[in-house]
């Protein structure tokens, strides 16, 4: 799961670096899916995941809408 983190934080900074504030939201949205959530996810459901996995996934992707909504405040991503 340490890897996929990785590989999740990689890949979104790369479209960050490449796109920058140039493209929407729908736009790295779509990106972010299509390019680091399938590698993130792949799998899961043939694995049983504990707390401490679950909380790990939700932390990857409620850091990754931080960055992308400009915000320090954890409460508006999860709204």
């Amino acid at each position: 799961m340490c890897n996929d983190n990785r590989f999740f934080y990689r890949t979104a900074n790369g479209i960050f670096g490449e796109i920058g504030s140039f493209a929407s939201e729908e736009v790295t949205l779509q990106l972010v899916q299509s390019k680091c959530m399938l590698p993130l996810l792949y799998g899961l459901d043939a694995c049983p995941l504990n707390k401490t996995d679950i909380n790990s996934l939700d932390f990857v992707v409620s850091q990754f809408f931080v960055k992308l909504f400009c915000t320090g405040d954890i409460n508006v991503v999860r709204g």
